[in-house]
């Protein structure tokens, strides 16, 4: 039995280190982002993070407290069109890194680093 996902796509993270800076990224207001995409079998788990010290909701990526309780699912189609927004980005901050199915082997890719 070929247990092999239909999608393409295992993973995506799209990173944003526009604010980012070293000695301020924890609790001195210039933070890195991710948005990370998770295969599920029915969809992309989506979760976010940052570089920051203080409390952030991983499923709606917002600072604070707040009632999300799970996290969004989105088509491999929403992923893809994420992926292609940081390709076009002229920033070196902002980057994709994504993992592809073949032959039961994951394929990392790293666009605009």
């Amino acid at each position: 039995m070929d247990t092999q996902p239909k999608a393409k796509l295992r993973s995506a993270r799209i990173n944003d280190y526009t604010s980012f800076r070293a000695g301020q990224s924890s609790n001195g207001g210039c933070y890195g982002f991710w948005t990370d995409y998770t295969y599920i079998g029915n969809g992309y788990e989506v979760t976010h993070g940052t570089t920051a010290d203080f409390e952030y909701c991983q499923y709606c990526g917002s600072f604070g407290s707040c009632n999300c309780d799970e996290p969004s699912i989105v088509d491999e189609k929403e992923v893809w069109k994420e992926i292609e927004a940081a390709q076009k980005d002229s920033s070196p901050k902002i980057y994709a890194e994504y993992g592809l199915f073949e032959n039961h082997k994951e394929i990392k890719c790293i666009q605009n680093q």
